[in-house]
């Protein structure tokens, strides 16, 4: 029983320790983000496109990035089996994951129309906005390869290499968790979640971070990044709109091919645990009611609100 009370004690402070390294990725990555928008406009009146750039990469990559990381480090880490995953197994989990992106979508609009109707007030898609005024080969170099391999490596490997010693579950669900927050809107959030459980399932099954690295790409090329260069890349009104049902039909396949192999994988799982598991019915006592967490939701509050009705 002491053992058992020792490792939970232990739960609480790691899980802790990880809310204090989000809330400070965001604290640092916001205010180092206002610092510069500062600077440039008083002293620096960089073009926008060097602007843009050193304004996506340095606070959140270069500033942010190893605050949180130099907080992880030092924590126990989880040794996880390698696998190697397929082709085959790749596609029905980039399937599966563009289907999130759908389910997620969905219940976004829903909350956000019941937030406008109680509220009164319009909620602002502050990515679709940020998109809309980058150049296309910003657009890529950002969601297409250095956001995958940043994200991955944080939500995914030093995340879930520390949590995984309370339970694959529980681990899956907390870096979701914590990647749907991070992303600060409520357009983000749901579908960020659903697909941060299958990034967390594939990445702990594996324990390969490349295949995640791998799917995060593929989802942001075509979701965020190929829309994009359809708008951009045509002149004429129905080429565009062709391409954009073309894509349109394509992404349809994706979503039913997704809902086949959900069906087909879920018959498979089989979610471990470990010998410091928590209880099945209180693990959400230790992994998110602690000091760390409760800072990191109340941060967390405070940007969805800000970005949902000021920007």
């Amino acid at each position: 029983m002491k053992e058992n009370m020792e490792n939970y004690s232990y739960a609480r402070k790691a899980f802790s320790r990880i809310g204090i390294a989000m809330c400070l990725l965001e604290i640092a990555s916001n205010f180092s983000g206002l610092f510069l928008s500062f600077i440039n406009d008083r002293f620096l009146h960089l073009g926008e496109n060097v602007y843009m750039l050193i304004a996506e990469v340095v606070p959140m990559y270069v500033i942010a990035w190893p605050i949180a990381y130099l907080v992880l480090s030092g924590m126990q880490t989880a040794s996880l089996d390698k696998k190697k995953l397929g082709a085959g197994n790749l596609f029905s989990f980039f399937c599966i994951s563009l289907l999130g992106t759908l389910i997620g979508t969905l219940i976004s609009r829903g909350a956000i129309w019941a937030i406008e109707q109680i509220s009164g007030r319009a909620v602002s898609d502050i990515m679709a906005l940020s998109l809309e005024d980058m150049d296309l080969r910003l657009s890529f170099l950002i969601t297409v390869l250095l956001a995958p391999v940043m994200e991955e490596l944080l939500y995914r490997k030093a995340i879930i290499n520390r949590t995984a010693m309370f339970g694959q579950k529980q681990a899956i669900i907390f870096s979701a968790l914590c990647f749907g927050l991070a992303h600060g809107n409520f357009y983000q959030f749901f579908y960020a979640f659903l697909v941060g459980i299958v990034f967390g399932y594939v990445y702990s099954e594996t324990g390969k971070v490349i295949y995640t690295i791998i799917l995060h790409a593929l989802l942001n090329f075509i979701g965020g990044f190929l829309p994009l260069l359809i708008e951009n890349s045509f002149a004429s009104d129905i080429t565009r709109n062709a391409y954009a049902l073309l894509l349109a039909v394509i992404e349809v396949a994706f979503y039913v091919l997704g809902l086949v192999f959900l069906v087909i994988h879920s018959k498979s799982v089989r979610l471990s645990e470990t010998e410091v598991s928590l209880p099945s019915k209180k693990w959400r006592r230790y992994t998110y009611w602690n000091i760390g967490m409760i800072l990191f939701f109340m941060i967390s509050a405070v940007l969805f609100w800000y970005l949902t009705f000021e920007v």
